[in-house]
């Protein structure tokens, strides 16, 4: 179904196409057909102002060679190139009018075009969209789904340690007192004090020292003559 519907729109498309595009030469023609035409009038009014010089030239030199029937003669036939070029104006003014009217008529067409082809790449966009209660109902079931998502993180999280747990908040507490105490007092100094030797075990050595040396004399005197 979706291909004959696809195929039946793309043979709509290409008929629309090969309308407008028959219009288009036909409205290229037309213009270019009165561009000719101007131009050809433009011409023709470019000579019928040499014209008109001309005649105004002769009845002039008629007039000084006194020559009065020819003078006359000169002056009616510039009066009416006169009256040929004031025409050719007029039909220059109306093939320009013409000119600009039908390209603004191209315009016109072409934004009317585009229109249409706006409007009903629109009303596709819609129709794929769904409407206005599709959208409602799909952001409804959006919301729904994010709020039971958040209920199943809810839920997951809660597995574990709980937030309040008893003895993580005292072990949060001793590691606090620890730091505070360990901020109030002084820092050991980092330079080692000098050793100093034991006094007393040196005054129990030089009392041994002196008895050691007493004995071998008192052995001496104790022995008899022989």
């Amino acid at each position: 179904m979706g291909g004959i519907f696809s195929r039946r729109r793309r043979s709509e498309e290409e008929e629309r196409t090969a309308k407008k595009k028959g219009r288009t030469d036909d409205n290229d023609r037309a213009i270019l057909d009165l561009k000719v035409q101007r131009d050809q009038l433009e011409i023709h009014r470019r000579k019928l102002r040499v014209q008109v010089s001309l005649d105004e030239q002769a009845a002039r030199k008629c007039v000084r060679e006194r020559n009065k029937q020819v003078a006359l003669l000169a002056l009616r036939k510039k009066k009416h190139h006169e009256q040929l070029l004031d025409e050719t104006e007029g039909y220059l003014s109306k093939v320009a009018e013409l000119i600009g009217s039908v390209e603004m008529a191209r315009v016109q067409a072409d934004v009317v075009s585009a229109l249409a082809a706006g409007t009903k790449a629109l009303k596709d966009i819609q129709k794929e969209i769904g409407g206005v209660e599709y959208v409602d109902q799909l952001l409804q079931d959006n919301a729904e789904a994010q709020a039971e998502m958040a209920e199943i993180s809810s839920a997951l999280s809660g597995v574990g340690v709980p937030e309040d747990d008893e003895e993580c908040l005292a072990e949060l507490n001793r590691i606090n007192e620890e730091l505070a105490v360990d901020t109030e007092l002084p820092s050991a100094p980092k330079t080692p004090l000098p050793e100093k030797a034991p006094v007393v075990e040196q005054q129990q050595e030089e009392p041994q020292a002196m008895r050691k040396e007493e004995k071998p004399s008192s052995s001496k005197i104790a022995q008899p003559a022989s």
